[in-house]
């Protein structure tokens, strides 16, 4: 074994998928996000989901694998907010969050052209965010729940659901599923 590190104080701990870019681990466990030097496993920074604004505690657990693309880390929450970090230092550059009846953004994200993919399964939607702002540049509502990470390619966006599979164009506005 070259290194070993513990990360958490939870044993019921539950960590996103590993991201790995350059000499850096993003992970997450729980609602803490963070970033590990892939040589020995020393912390280079931490963030905290999960956040006191006075009245109410805003954030929430992060499941899903985080997504890299142009020195920013992406990832969806438990509570529904989509949130774009500075991967170098771990500042926030942008929270998104949403208005949504129950659950949240338990998938892997995507980034693909300038576009976040983000899907939430409950209300089985496809969120299309500008990858700079976290503005929603369209999305779409699928007839069954949506899981697991959307996938783009040759111009076409990939999500599966239970028992249905979607393709919409990439940058559709707004998307239409295609028959097949």
């Amino acid at each position: 074994t070259q290194w070993t590190v513990d990360v958490s104080d939870n044993n019921y701990a539950y960590f996103a998928d590993l991201t790995v870019t350059g000499n850096t681990i993003y992970t997450a466990d729980d609602n803490t996000v963070m970033a590990l030097n892939a040589s020995d496993g020393d912390t280079r920074w931490t963030y905290d989901t999960v956040t006191d604004d006075g009245d109410r505690y805003v954030g929430g657990d992060v499941y899903g694998g985080m997504a890299y693309a142009s020195g920013t880390l992406y990832f969806g929450d438990s509570s529904g907010n989509v949130t774009a970090l500075n991967a170098t230092d771990g500042t926030s550059e942008w929270i998104r969050e949403f208005d949504l009846r129950w659950g949240g953004f338990y998938s892997p994200l995507t980034v693909v052209n300038g576009t976040v993919y983000a899907m939430e399964g409950s209300e089985n939607t496809i969120y299309a965010l500008d990858k700079d702002t976290g503005n929603t540049e369209w999305s779409y509502s699928s007839s069954s729940y949506l899981s697991g990470e959307p996938v783009v390619s040759d111009g076409q966006l990939y999500a599966a659901g239970y028992g249905e599979l979607v393709a919409l164009g990439e940058q559709d506005d707004p998307p239409t599923a295609e028959a097949g």
